[in-house]
């Protein structure tokens, strides 16, 4: 008889109470714990796929794209769908307009909606000032303006009727590249009469007024690299504001040896009502010329 391997116990145990009339031998031990061993694995690997598989939630078929870059672009779209949806600037301030009349609150405010993270609509533009005495609660007057393509910006007063009371002056815009100097300008009036501000429709181009002649000066450069250019004269015929006067430089000498040598064509035209009169051409040298030409010349060079 060969000699028994394991007990009888151990084989009740390891198959889960199942009992055997003879003794196990190690053959058979051999071939149970290889069973065993291929049935736990089995088990674990079951296991850890379900596992695995709950803990990543499967997006819609719809959402799914065999091109990672066109998921991306998904991704990318809906973030850009809730961007700032308006642009605005908000900011209050305090006019002296007249010792009479005393301060006024200007309450201003400019919008843009925005089509993208840095792009806006020009046509959806809109300035807008409330004007009331500082112990008002609402204002006795509101401007709007459709700002458009350009600009409409408060900038600040200036007395350009010369009446003792102050305007609102606002920047409209600017030429591009060299151009830039060629700011142009338009205005709200204060009327005494009726105590509010009357928009003054003429656009004007860097604006100098001459409290002292009564006059508003204009200067217009016409080139990048060169002094020539435009000077108008404005005057006030009652609230009415006249055009009457226009001089236009062309620099003929190029190039030249002393500044105050160069010779210029000046073109001099008289205007009545906004409508021109009279010209005259001349030629010109700079040192001859009026203080105030050769000042604008200077600026323009």
């Amino acid at each position: 008889m060969k000699r028994p391997i394991i007990s009888y116990r151990f084989v009740q145990l390891s198959t889960f109470g199942k009992k055997f009339t003879g003794y196990v031998h190690r053959k058979q031990i051999f071939l149970l714990s290889l069973s065993i061993v291929i049935l736990c694995t089995c088990l674990f690997a079951i296991v850890a796929v379900n596992g695995t598989h709950k803990s990543i939630p499967v997006p819609p078929s719809s959402t799914l794209s065999v091109f990672p870059a066109a998921a991306k672009e998904e991704v990318l779209h809906e973030m850009k769908a809730d961007p700032i949806k308006r642009y605005s600037l908000d900011t209050v301030f305090k006019v002296h307009v007249n010792h009479l009349l005393g301060d006024l609150i200007l309450h201003y405010t400019e919008s843009y909606r925005m089509t993208g993270e840095y792009a806006q609509d020009p046509d959806s533009g809109l300035m807008r000032i409330e004007i009331k005495r500082p112990h008002d609660k609402k204002p006795f007057q509101i401007i709007t303006e459709n700002l458009g393509n350009g600009f409409f910006s408060y900038t600040g007063t200036a007395d350009i009727n010369f009446d003792g009371y102050q305007d609102l002056m606002f920047f409209v815009g600017r030429g591009c590249n060299g151009f830039a100097r060629n700011e142009t300008y338009m205005y709200y009036v204060y009327d005494p009469k009726t105590g509010l501000f009357k928009k003054l429709y003429e656009a004007i181009m860097n604006p100098i007024p001459n409290p002292t002649e009564k006059k508003i000066y204009s200067y217009h450069s016409t080139k990048w690299s060169e002094p020539e250019g435009d000077i108008g004269t404005y005057q006030w015929d009652d609230t009415t504001l006249q055009y009457t006067e226009a001089y236009t430089f062309e620099l003929l000498d190029i190039p030249y040896m002393n500044e105050r040598d160069r010779n210029f064509r000046r073109i001099h035209c008289t205007y009545e009502k906004n409508k021109m009169k009279t010209c005259d051409t001349a030629i010109v040298v700079y040192r001859n010329m009026r203080k105030r030409h050769r000042a604008f010349i200077d600026w323009w060079n």
